[in-house]
């Protein structure tokens, strides 16, 4: 019995210590971040920085009911290996952010600006989906701040504006101000050559630097871009030396990167990379800050290229006086941190808003300025009138002189031009080819490198040239000779040689075809997500123009043929013009709900490394699709049916058009966007014009095929008389019966469509012998 006992004792006491840390665990709060890049003991600085924080939290809510139980811990992530060449780090960097984020393992991240909305652009692209498992991974895990009641009405002025405008997508905030960073150069204040360099570095470029450097004994430069935030600040510097690199100066801003220019300037940031590297530009790209810093240490003068954050702990070295400047033209990449709150934290949602309305406080911030060296997020130019900006810059005047003189640049900015590749393959894939160009410097790398940028930029559809011309004027051609072969349909539309195959139908089948032509150059720019939503709708508009009339015309030759007994008030013209209609309006408003509710997007074949080919998408299309497609299916297979089962007495009697018709849209549409998807970029236009050609001439054809050959007989041969109506017709005598009083017999009747359908079996027969029309057609060219 007493192991019974003991048995339910430790049972108890099982269940007691799991509540226990269970209870611990609800009362942290989780926020993951990045260790410090530099000067100082990593596992000392994290101590350090949880416990002050903690002790600063904890005084702070000491009177918090809610808060006053909960600490504050944090994951410090390690970027890795610098020599890894097969990823990156911002892509090992995403992958490790999201696995933390989506399993909630961490509550909030301290994140850069170059990672929150990662994924978003006008192009996105399936790139994110597939590497990282989500099609926006930011968006979709990171919390809309300003949907919460406590931050909703939270002052943010304080903060730069810029910082705040980048941290809202579609007017909701999804992260809070942190902290800020830009580059800098550090450089030892007792060496008279260095001074003379730094007291002229607003004049200088990158190229004269490091000239002037070379010029001068025993100065260097130590940097490392190796990791990819450092490699694209010091490339985005160096090119703003000599081009303004933004949308305000010219909107082709980023086409110097890779037109005529832009060999020129990856040919010069090569030799800049190996003059103040002595060639060892591999060196350069692989060494990590820590190391760079060291060298720079062991030598008497020179640079170390750096972050501003750094200052505090490099001023304390002992190893030499250091002092601070801006790079050169007192360019500067700008770097901002946001914290953000995930959606899937097991934390009260507003409790999580309250923290990080704290940790984001103007008050927190100063208390990290003098702690940590941290960069408040505040808006400098309202430091006369914001005691606690003034506060900041009385204590930290070299900073705030810095920020005043500092030209800055925004490095995501600059890559997200209107029809760019979404900023994760910049860092993912763009940096990586661009370090390996800076390794291994010959026409392959240079020939990538060019593209890359080139296809960041645009599209595989852009420039087309004389090729793109042709192209809308073959389009312009046959839709005016389109509308011309629907006017001469209306104009004999009376004729019992077209009105058997319903005119009205005929036309809105050619409109059908006329607007599938057109899919290859609505595939042109410009582009919008409006007109993504105008597509859509042309391109329902369009199927059902071809399959609808091609279905109820079909329909009623079947019931002639099919029927022992019919009954024309049924089937008359109007009556399946109205079911045609109906059968239409079904699908397009199912379309048109579609269009208006549903989010559309970009999603282009192809990515930063391969030719871009725009194609759009919406969320709910593999669900819709599919019934549409469906839909669309059940129709084509009911026609197919019925053309199959009349098709030889039909053939006894003339030939029904609709299945070339069908077929050929189908296989035309199938061969083009397979070519569109897979022609090789360098003879794009050419074979973009070749394809547009095609898809004109089959259009013609099937409006050939439809009612081309019936108009071509009506205009070349319209003798004073009609055939005689009989089932099954004698196509060798014709009735003299004048066609022109048959016309006004039909439009003196009051039940035109009933009497019209009464004989309609036997205008299928119309169809008079070859000798016949060519004795005709030779005796009507004599006359004239």
């Amino acid at each position: 019995m007493k192991k019974y006992y003991k048995f339910i004792f430790l049972i108890f006491f099982y269940i007691l210590i799991y509540c226990i840390n269970g209870l611990h665990a609800q009362n942290t709060i989780t926020i993951l971040t990045r260790e410090p890049e530099l000067g100082v003991d990593v596992e000392e600085f994290e101590y350090l920085y949880e416990t002050k924080v903690n002790e600063y939290f904890t005084e702070l809510n000491k009177d918090d009911p809610v808060l006053k139980d909960y600490n504050i811990t944090f994951i410090f992530y390690n970027y890795g290996n610098m020599t890894d060449r097969k990823k990156t780090f911002y892509y090992r960097y995403m992958l490790n952010l999201i696995s933390y984020i989506e399993v909630g393992d961490c509550d909030m991240a301290i994140v850069e600006d170059r990672v929150l909305f990662t994924e978003e652009a006008l192009m996105e692209s399936d790139f994110v989906e597939y590497y990282i498992g989500y099609r926006q991974p930011t968006i979709g895990f990171f919390n809309k701040l300003n949907k919460n009641n406590i931050i909703k009405n939270l002052d943010l002025s304080y903060n730069d504006p810029k910082m705040i405008h980048d941290a809202k997508f579609k007017n909701d905030l999804y992260g809070l101000p942190y902290e800020l960073d830009f580059d800098v150069l550090y450089y030892n204040n007792e060496n008279e050559k260095t001074n003379d360099l730094v007291s002229k570095m607003e004049s200088l470029t990158w190229d004269d630097l490091i000239l002037l450097m070379n010029m001068s004994p025993n100065v260097s430069l130590d940097s490392s871009i190796g990791e990819e935030n450092d490699l694209l600040n010091f490339f985005t510097e160096y090119v703003s030396n000599h081009y303004n690199l933004t949308e305000e100066y010219d909107k082709n801003y980023f086409k110097v990167l890779y037109n005529e220019t832009g060999e020129s300037i990856f040919n010069s940031l090569y030799d800049t990379v190996a003059k103040y590297s002595n060639g060892n530009t591999e060196d350069t790209v692989l060494i990590n800050n820590y190391d760079a810093y060291y060298r720079f240490l062991d030598r008497d003068s020179g640079f170390f290229k750096g972050r501003a954050s750094y200052y505090p702990f490099l001023i304390n070295d002992e190893h030499k006086p250091i002092s601070v400047t801006l790079p050169p033209k007192y360019i500067t990449a700008i770097i901002e941190k946001y914290l953000v709150v995930n959606n899937e934290s097991q934390i009260n949602e507003d409790i999580l808003a309250k923290v990080a309305m704290q940790l984001t406080s103007k008050e927190f911030q100063l208390f990290k300025a003098e702690n940590f060296g941290s960069i408040p997020t505040f808006d400098i130019s309202k430091k006369e009138s914001d005691s606690d900006i003034k506060l900041y810059c009385n204590k930290f005047s070299h900073i705030c002189n810095l920020m005043d003189k500092m030209k800055r640049i925004y490095v995501k900015d600059i890559f997200s031009t209107k029809y760019s590749v979404p900023f994760f393959e910049i860092g993912a894939l763009l940096v990586k080819d661009l370090k390996y160009f800076l390794i291994h410097t010959d026409e392959d790398s240079i020939e990538t490198i060019l593209f890359d940028f080139k296809n960041a930029n645009e599209l595989v559809t852009f420039d087309l040239g004389i090729y793109g011309v042709l192209a809308y004027i073959i389009t312009i051609l046959v839709v005016i000779f389109s509308i011309i072969i629907i006017f001469f349909v209306n104009k004999y539309k009376d004729h019992p040689y077209l009105k058997v195959i319903s005119p009205i139908f005929c036309e809105m089948i050619i409109v059908g075809c006329t607007l599938n032509m057109t899919k290859t150059i609505q595939d042109l720019p410009p582009y919008s997500e409006i007109g993504a939503r105008i597509y859509f709708m042309i391109w329902t508009i369009s199927d059902n123009l071809i399959y609808i009339p091609m279905f109820v015309v079909t329909y009623r030759i079947y019931r002639i043929y099919q029927s022992s007994g019919f009954m024309t008030r049924s089937l008359n013209n109007s009556r399946l013009l109205l079911l045609s209609i109906i059968i239409m309006s079904i699908s397009i408003i199912f379309r048109f709900i579609i269009t208006c509710t549903d989010d559309f997007y970009y999603f282009p074949f192809g990515s930063l490394r391969d030719p871009r080919y725009p194609e759009w998408v919406y969320n709910g299309y593999d669900t819709y699709s599919t019934i549409y497609q469906t839909y669309m299916q059940v129709i084509f297979i009911a026609l197919l049916f019925m053309i199959i089962t009349t098709g030889n007495v039909v053939n006894k009697f003339g030939d029904i058009c609709y299945t070339f018709v069908i077929f050929s849209l189908n296989i035309v549409d199938f061969i083009s966007n397979r070519l569109l998807h897979k022609l090789y970029y360098s003879n794009f236009a050419f074979d973009y014009f070749i394809i547009t050609l095609f898809k004109c001439i089959a259009c013609l054809s099937c409006i050939y095929f439809l009612v081309g050959s019936r108009l071509i007989f009506i205009i070349l041969y319209n003798p004073p008389r009609t055939p005689t109506l009989s089932r099954p017709c004698n196509t060798n005598n014709y009735s003299n019966t004048n066609y022109n009083a048959q016309t006004n017999k039909n439009n003196n009747n009051n039940n035109d469509d009933d009497n019209s359908l009464k004989n309609l079996s036997d205008y299928v027969a119309l169809r008079p012998t070859k000798s016949l029309i060519v004795t005709e057609l030779l005796q009507k060219f004599k006359r004239n």
